[in-house]
């Protein structure tokens, strides 16, 4: 865990606590999710646990404080783990607006809010390796957690009609001592069909992070995803150009589809193809049960053109 964030957190928890206790509608809220999961192939067991949760104030306007928890756990022959904190307080403004403050997630977080937090057939081990902080995470977020950097900064949401946006800027102090300043943005679109045609939203993110006067990093993600009664999907295409480092650019296409056999039992289709100079396809596909509202059973399927061995996965997950 990071020192501002303990020491922000600090000052925030018990004011927010405080604040939860006199609001009249049900005190703290808590969102996110919590994985865990056990995967074997011919070649590796990996037991893993992924944690990303937010806790707020339920108030739309005024004063509100939020804590939000990303943890990583995994074991693979060692230990490892990792966690970051981000404890932050916003002010709602009468338009709808909402401007945040302290360490705030960045604008280009996978929240599911703005951008889609899909995880690959019901997996979440691309989301855990390295290689995912170029196609799968916000690159803020994967450098505020895979290190030791100190982060704060601002970001403003907002709504205008169907279309709602965020914009953010961090800036991040790494044990090196370099100044690091990250900005991003994210749009959002609702589209309603008429008659029986699906729900539908279209997306965009821009990254940039400049991570000294050499290296800077600077990514876009543009997609969209539909559901309707039983069949949903969607389809992401990233790029990351980057200056400075050993790989100057990577692009990718992720797709995928579901399938609700009923209430409880649905199934996911999962693809991404990554380009030169990784050059590689992962595919996977994935069955969930749910026998409570939120709580699910997955067993995953996963593969890939560049390893002979097929992984099998099981794993729980806990959804607030």
């Amino acid at each position: 865990m990071k020192l501002s964030a303990l020491l922000i957190l600090s000052a925030l928890l018990l004011p927010s606590v405080a604040q939860a206790q006199a609001i009249p509608e049900g005190g703290i809220r808590i969102t996110g999710e919590i994985t865990g999961a056990h995967a074997r192939s011919d070649s590796f067991d990996i037991s893993y646990a992924f944690g990303s949760i937010d806790l707020f104030t339920p108030r739309d306007q005024g004063l509100r404080f939020s804590l939000g928890i990303d943890a990583v756990r995994y074991v693979s022959g060692v230990t490892s783990g990792r966690a970051a904190l981000y404890p932050a307080a916003s002010y709602g403004f009468g338009n709808g607006g909402r401007l945040s403050f302290g360490i705030p997630r960045s604008a280009s977080d996978r929240d599911g809010r703005l951008l889609p937090d899909n995880t690959f057939a019901y997996s979440r081990q691309l989301d855990i390796t390295p290689l995912s902080i170029l196609f799968r995470q916000s690159i803020t977020a994967a450098v505020y957690l895979n290190s030791s950097t100190d982060i704060y900064g601002l970001r403003y949401d907002g709504d205008a009609g169907a279309l709602s946006y965020a914009v953010s800027y961090h800036h991040l102090v790494p044990d090196s001592g370099d100044r690091e300043n990250a900005y991003a943005l994210a749009l959002s679109r609702s589209v309603t069909g008429p008659g029986s045609l699906p729900e539908a939203r279209v997306y965009l993110a821009i990254e940039h992070l400049d991570l000294d006067s050499s290296n800077r990093v600077t990514s876009y993600m543009i997609g969209a995803e539909a559901s309707g009664e039983r069949l949903a999907g969607g389809l992401n295409y990233t790029k990351a150009k980057i200056t400075g480092l050993v790989v100057p650019e990577i692009s990718t296409i992720e797709t995928w589809a579901d399938y609700a056999f009923s209430d409880r039992f649905s199934t996911r289709l999962s693809l991404l193809r990554i380009s030169p100079p990784i050059n590689d396809t992962y595919y996977g596909i994935g069955l969930k049960y749910t026998p409570r509202e939120n709580i699910s059973l997955h067993a995953s399927m996963l593969g890939s053109d560049s390893s002979a061995n097929t992984q099998w996965e099981l794993g729980l997950t806990w959804e607030f």
